[in-house]
């Protein structure tokens, strides 16, 4: 039996591997037919994006061997028999000795006989033969077409689809990068800590402020003075930089206020909120339009959803208009026409999803950028109520040295500004009760100690006026030689177009630059006075007189 079991198995591996190359060859041929349809899409009308370089083509074969390995058949022994029994025409002679082992009857020996005696002089190849040049002329064929096509055919859109397609595929890249940009952003405003009241450089500044304040000694005035100073250069940078981003934004009158209109309710109050350092209004108006933006993109009805389209673009319009001309913030005004892109965007079909998500987060990013501001505002505030009571400070030292002691029990700038005056108010008392000051310069306060003994004489606390006061002798009987003129030129400035008030710590030596400027264009205009003879000539000299004395007089 050993010789049939032999030649049986011969004729298995040729049927095994004729299957194998026949089921490559039609897997080929299969694929090969959806590549070229799925090319001709692609190139000829754009349906699909172009995947197809020439290179692809060798996936063809590659796939078709993957699959005729998985799906071509094995013959089994039988298979084998019943191949050779049809070719030698044996009538089951060989299936016969395949089933030897479980047929009944006396003839086994016989029939085993009889195959082994006919199995040497059968060839396998005569019985499975091999034919492979029709098969694989036709392969490499179809493998040539497809070469030549995807090499050759160039891109074309016969039915316009393809532009359309290019279209979606740059929104898509165009959201990428708005998304790209909102994320960036974002992280630079979430490390602001903007949850926080107020800012870490300002609660810093202003807890040096109250550490300083508190350890000032009564017997150290001249310390007490440079500590203020310093902590007055400090809290006027710090007011510089808000005051650059918060009130050139806040203090903004738009157009509608100019020509005499009037702007909606809900934006005075969004306003008026940020000013005090509160973006609630606005936080509470964006998560409505987050929940808009979701009713949008679970809607299934065309109808309804083009109506709440509307609704939230005008309610995204109406907080850019209000960013742009009365926040004065680009930053959230490009956050929400991004979010009015990506509103339009998500319209187009197969954007609807990628869109509304960057939509949501441009939203996020808008209330972050107005907690930035109303942080802001709230900073401006704080340093401008420390700079009230530095100022508070100061003066109070200049009279008598400040007592850290007794602010041991003060909370916050506003407890600092009630101490302080209180104590001015009680430093002022002693004001002078003279009947009439002398020509001279104000004093801060009076002095609390005792009353002043000279009728005639004030209880200022500043520089020593020019005489003593009274009434000055005149005897009104008299003749004069005064006649009225009409002034040849003119001695004063013109008439003011434009002026600009500003609340903020100046520069040291400021207001001595102000004052020797405007007393030199007073004491320029007098002198042109005296010399073009307004002045009457019994009084020039103490006209000259007097605008001398004040240049003596002046701050240093």
């Amino acid at each position: 039996m050993g010789k049939s079991k032999r030649l049986l198995d011969q004729i298995g591996t040729r049927q095994r591997i004729s299957a194998f190359a026949r089921s490559t060859y039609l897997s080929l041929l299969a694929i090969a037919g959806v590549y070229f349809v799925l090319l001709l899409l692609s190139r000829l009308f754009s349906l699909i994006p172009d995947w197809f370089a020439g290179i692809t083509v060798a996936l063809v074969p590659a796939l078709a061997l993957v699959v005729a390995f998985a799906a071509h058949r094995r013959p089994a022994p039988a298979d084998s028999a019943r191949v050779t029994d049809h070719h030698l025409g044996t009538k089951d002679l060989f299936l016969t000795v395949t089933m030897i082992d479980k047929a009944p009857g006396q003839y086994k020996p016989l029939v085993v006989e009889a195959a082994e005696t006919r199995a040497p002089s059968v060839r396998p190849a005569s019985v499975v033969p091999f034919t492979p040049w029709p098969r694989t002329g036709t392969a490499m064929l179809t493998m040539g077409v497809l070469v030549v096509t995807a090499l050759g055919l160039g891109q074309h859109d016969l039915l316009g689809f393809g532009e359309e397609q290019r279209k979606v595929e740059e929104r898509r890249e165009k959201i990428k990068e708005q998304v790209e940009t909102t994320r960036k952003r974002a992280e630079v405003l979430r490390r602001k800590d903007l949850e926080a009241e107020r800012s870490k450089s300002v609660d810093s500044a202003l807890n040096r402020l109250d550490r300083s304040l508190k350890s000032m000694k009564p017997t150290e005035q001249d310390t007490n003075a440079k500590k203020l100073d310093n902590h007055k250069q400090d809290l006027a940078q710090q007011w510089r930089k808000k005051e650059q981003a918060v009130k050139k934004a806040l203090n903004r009158r738009t157009t509608a206020q100019r020509l005499g209109g009037a702007d909606t309710e809900k934006s005075r109050q969004w306003k008026q909120q940020l000013q005090s350092g509160n973006a609630d209004g606005l936080n509470k108006q964006l998560d409505q339009m987050k929940k808009l933006a979701e009713k949008i993109a679970a809607s299934k009805d065309a109808v309804e959803k083009e109506k709440l389209q509307e609704q939230l673009k005008e309610q995204i319009r109406e907080m850019s208009q209000f960013a742009k001309n009365q926040m004065g913030s680009p930053q959230m005004q490009e956050a929400l026409n991004r979010a009015m892109e990506q509103l339009d965007m998500s319209s187009v079909e197969g954007l609807s999803a990628e869109a509304m998500d960057a939509l949501s987060q441009s939203l996020d990013l808008a209330g972050l950028e107005a907690d930035n501001l109303a942080q802001a505002a709230a900073d401006l505030q704080a340093i401008e109520q420390a700079m009230r009571a530095l100022q508070q400070a100061d003066a109070l030292n200049q009279q008598q040295p400040l007592d850290g002691g007794q602010c041991q029990q003060c909370d916050g700038m506003a407890d600092y500004e009630a101490l302080f005056r209180r104590l001015m108010a009680g430093q002022g008392q002693g004001q002078g009760q003279g009947n009439m000051d002398g020509v001279g310069q104000a004093g801060n306060g009076g002095d609390t100690s005792v009353l002043n003994p000279n009728p005639n004489s004030g209880g200022g606390m500043g520089r020593h006026g020019i005489g003593r006061g009274g009434v000055a002798p005149e005897d009104p009987t008299i003749r004069n030689a005064f006649k009225t003129e009409r002034a040849k030129t003119m001695l004063t400035q013109g008439k003011i177009l434009l002026e600009e008030k500003m609340k903020m710590l100046s520069e040291k030596g400021t207001a001595t630059k102000a004052y020797r400027s405007a007393l030199n264009e007073v004491q320029q205009a007098a002198d042109e006075a005296v010399n073009v003879q307004e002045i009457p000539p019994g009084y020039r000299d103490a006209v000259k007189r007097y605008f001398s004395n004040l240049d003596k007089t002046s701050p240093k």
